[in-house]
């Protein structure tokens, strides 16, 4: 009887073919532990990015809320030994220089390297040896808006006619 009734059967049993990534088998086992682990890491890590991201901006608006007022920015100003080092003075020097010769040599110096930023259009260096100078030599030489194009510093760093 069986045999007559897997003759009345269709022989060919038709299947959809799913491709491998709709397949219901699992191929690799996971442990739940190991799921809320990866889960939980990731959690931390996104709550990390979320908080490094609110610090910065907090620190950005604070920045900007502070340059719009006219205050000075929350930056350290530059140390003497780094003023004295762009420069390329003896670090043992105290600043401000005390001595007439110190300060020619300086000046001559923050002039040659200030020719040449200006020269190269580098907006970063000339903020740098402008900042140098100012701790080294005179706190007021930019105090206002056009002292570097009335200064007349030349590509030479001679300084160049005044007027």
């Amino acid at each position: 009887m069986r045999r007559a009734f897997a003759l009345l059967r269709p022989t060919a049993v038709v299947r959809c073919v799913q491709p491998a990534a709709f397949r219901p088998t699992r191929v690799l086992h996971i442990y739940p532990q190991l799921v809320r682990l990866i889960v939980a890491g990731g959690l931390l890590v996104f709550q990390a990015f979320v908080v490094a991201h609110n610090r910065e901006a907090q620190r950005l608006r604070e920045e900007a809320d502070g340059t719009a007022t006219g205050e000075s920015c929350s930056t350290a100003l530059m140390s003497s030994s780094e003023a004295l080092h762009i420069l390329g003075m003896d670090a043992n020097l105290c600043v401000p220089l005390g001595e007439k010769k110190d300060r020619e040599e300086a000046t001559r110096r923050f002039n040659h390297l200030f020719a040449i930023a200006k020269n190269n259009n580098n907006a970063y260096l000339q903020g740098k040896f402008s900042a140098a100078y100012r701790v080294c030599v005179d706190a007021n030489w930019d105090a206002d808006e056009n002292s570097c194009s009335n200064r007349g510093i030349d590509s030479s760093g001679t300084g160049g006619e005044q007027g």
